[in-house]
């Protein structure tokens, strides 16, 4: 369990109650818990069959659990409930690290359990897990009844898609996700929802959550982050009482470069305006992801300094202060970038510009390649 990074299988808290009183709460779900170093997740799903076009990853990633967990098979053609549990251990933990190593952080950057911050140190947040005191939470239910049970009874809330939370008692964020959503139903699916889910959670989080982040970087990393792992996924954020905008196409380049062109592509101003995920149309998720792909890839140490200065503002009593975040945005633009608002705009454009050309120069070759082989092959009489 040590190797495996792996804390417990049980007895912590988690929502309001902790895992004794969730599985109480939701006897007929049959509940397994797992615990790591910064998460807990909770999983009620069954098993699960590998598809064929599943397989090469799924059992990359259980070759590498069986070098710490050697009773792992990677060559079984389906995920038992405990082993699925133990797969999203592992991938959680692996988004954790790469949202570090985006934000340029370490854990030793952050307060130990109990350390007192105070007023004239700098400031990283109250604990341990990236500021936050409390473990991200992961809630993975097999339907819609459990997940609005859980969330009715455990938060006060009426919801049947993806929520996310802050539990402000014991300060921790976490995600319930029904795993029975008809766009949930693959395993790929599933994966990357959980990183879209997690990674806003996990900004949001970041040296302490008393305020938004603003919504175009949540929503940037968390797309820009589940599309690395595959683009034929898309996850979107809800707002209460709305629908978002959704999109199934894999393609974005494409659409990025076709709102550029006809000079429709939203700013960098209007993006760090917008406040709620119900203000997202899809150009601007397309940008977001767009945007932060830029940012990520070719000025990372910028974007870091940026996300840093946004978090953990406190006023001159040693208040949580995000009343003036969008004036810090572009004080941060300027001193982290080295670039204004309209110059980044004009970079950015060039940049997924030529993003989109490099690919579309793929395509082609990819499709002159296959008609050649085709073109090669003997015909059948």
């Amino acid at each position: 369990m040590q190797a495996a990074g792996i804390v417990s299988h049980g007895g912590f808290d988690f929502g309001r109650r902790d895992t004794e009183g969730t599985d109480r709460l939701l006897e007929g779900t049959p509940l397994r818990w797992i615990e790591t170093r910064h998460f807990e997740i909770g999983m009620g799903l069954e098993t699960y069959r590998i598809r064929a076009e599943e397989r090469a990853k799924i059992r990359r990633e259980l070759t590498e659990l069986h070098e710490v967990l050697p009773d792992v098979s990677p060559r079984v053609r389906s995920l038992d409930p405990w082993l699925r549990l133990h797969l999203y251990a592992k991938r959680v933990d692996e988004l954790w690290s790469r949202v570090l190593a985006i934000l340029r952080v370490s854990d030793e950057d952050f307060p130990a359990p109990g350390q007192v911050w105070h007023l004239g140190e700098p400031y990283h947040g109250e604990g341990p897990h990236l500021g936050q005191v409390g473990k991200f939470e992961l809630l993975l239910l097999p339907n819609k009844k459990a997940q609005t049970l859980w969330l009715d009874r455990e938060l006060g809330l009426r919801a049947e898609r993806t929520q996310r939370w802050n539990i402000g008692d014991r300060k921790t964020l976490t995600v319930a996700i029904n795993a029975d959503e008809p766009r949930l139903r693959r395993d790929g699916a599933l994966h990357g929802h959980v990183v879209f889910s997690l990674t806003i959670n996990l900004v949001d989080g970041y040296e302490f959550y008393a305020y938004d982040t603003p919504v175009w970087l949540r929503e940037g990393l968390a797309h820009y982050l589940e599309r690395e792992l595959d683009p034929s996924f898309n996850s979107f954020s809800y707002a209460e009482a709305s629908l978002a905008e959704e999109t199934r196409r894999s393609d974005w380049s494409t659409a990025v470069r076709r709102l550029i062109q006809k000079d429709e592509a939203p700013t960098i101003a209007e993006l760090v305006h917008l406040q709620t995920p119900a203000q997202l149309t899809l150009p601007h998720h397309y940008v977001a992801w767009s945007m932060t792909a830029f940012l990520v890839e070719e000025h990372g140490t910028g974007y870091a300094c940026l996300m840093e200065g946004l978090h953990g503002i406190r006023d001159a009593k040693g208040r949580a202060d995000g009343s003036g975040i969008i004036d810090k945005h572009r004080e941060l633009f300027h001193s982290c970038l080295g670039m204004r608002y309209h110059q980044f705009d004009t970079a950015w454009r060039a940049w997924a510009s030529k993003q989109s050309a490099k690919k579309r120069a793929e395509g082609k070759r990819f499709r002159a390649r296959a008609s050649g082989e085709e073109s090669r092959t003997p015909m059948r009489r």
